[in-house]
């Protein structure tokens, strides 16, 4: 369809403009991955078995980490992903390396996003 034949040159723009935006180089992705991980242990030790990262209640340190966490593996029922945008943004290596933390996530969302909740995440 007429929509279909603009997206991919359409996500493709802005996948160069926030690239450029944000300094991506492809050439330092095995740094990034290597950033994020040694990010992902702090995560995993600030949680410790607990429902929160800071204290006892839901904060914005909760949103932050879920968010980010979408670019590992989505969230079901957080935001509605075609089965090819899922597969673009799930790397199966980091998800499987950090199945605890998405788990975590998937909790906390599912118990504090209206919307996840109701589409049962």
């Amino acid at each position: 369809s007429g929509v279909a034949a603009l997206s991919l040159p359409l996500a493709r723009a802005v996948t160069r403009y926030i690239g450029q935006k944000y300094g991506a180089d492809p050439a330092h992705a095995d740094d990034d991955r290597r950033a994020m991980r040694v990010a992902l242990a702090e995560v995993r030790a600030a949680i410790g078995g607990r429902e929160h990262l800071a204290g006892e209640r839901f904060t914005y340190a909760d949103v932050t980490v879920a968010a980010s966490l979408q670019f590992v593996r989505p969230c079901p029922g957080l935001v509605r992903l075609g089965p090819a945008t899922h597969a673009g943004w799930t790397d199966d290596a980091m998800a499987r390396e950090h199945e605890d933390i998405l788990s975590w996530r998937d909790r906390v969302v599912t118990r504090f996003h209206p919307y996840a909740a109701r589409a049962g995440a």
